[in-house]
């Protein structure tokens, strides 16, 4: 899909092409997990990453959210 969708890149192209739009989709996620973090964390009202469980985003899977608490709960991330 993304050579379909950026079809206009020549072949040698495709390698840095690959490589921007990684690095970029990884900032947009490190910036969206911020801001769901920072959304659960003023909802609660608590700076206890267990508290927000039942805060997940619709965006993310429940399970993966889960597991972020548990990851923020035990040092920085």
């Amino acid at each position: 899909m993304f050579t379909w969708r950026y079809a206009f890149t020549r072949p040698e192209d495709l390698p840095r092409a690959r490589a921007v739009w990684e690095s970029t989709a990884q900032t947009n996620l490190r910036k969206s997990m911020w801001e769901a973090q920072d959304k659960a964390m003023k909802t609660t009202d608590n700076w206890d990453p267990m508290a927000w469980l039942d805060y997940d985003p619709v965006w993310l899977r429940r399970d993966y959210w889960e597991s972020l608490c548990e990851r923020w709960a035990t040092g920085p991330w």
